[in-house]
């Protein structure tokens, strides 16, 4: 595993359109993308990375079942389908909005 993580984080994946309508069933409770760009926009809770992709968790859906009862899930994406990732930190308000230059950065 490249990273685990203990406090809790959001993914925010960029995805090919078509892949994500492909996937609907598992991420998007069988909807189609309503992005009208070539891309879809995922946000889901960040479990972890490896080299095989991202690792989502508490994915919920109805599709999976015949009475459509509840399922939660862990899924992954496959990084040769992320177009862009990043991982937000819950402590992301304690964080300065925009770009600090490295001469400005604030010290630890």
């Amino acid at each position: 595993m490249i990273q685990q993580t203990a406090k809790e984080k959001t993914a925010i994946i960029v995805l090919p359109k078509e892949w994500a309508n492909t996937a609907a069933v598992l991420i998007n409770e069988g909807r189609p993308s309503q992005s009208t760009g070539d891309v879809h926009m995922f946000i889901a809770p960040f479990d972890e990375m490896d080299d095989k992709g991202v690792w989502l968790k508490e994915i919920v859906s109805h599709q999976l079942t015949k009475d459509r009862s509840l399922v939660t899930m862990t899924v992954m994406i496959p990084w040769s389908v992320i177009l862009a990732l990043a991982i937000v930190d819950e402590d992301h308000g304690k964080l300065p909005l925009g770009f600090t230059a490295p001469d400005q950065a604030p010290t630890p």
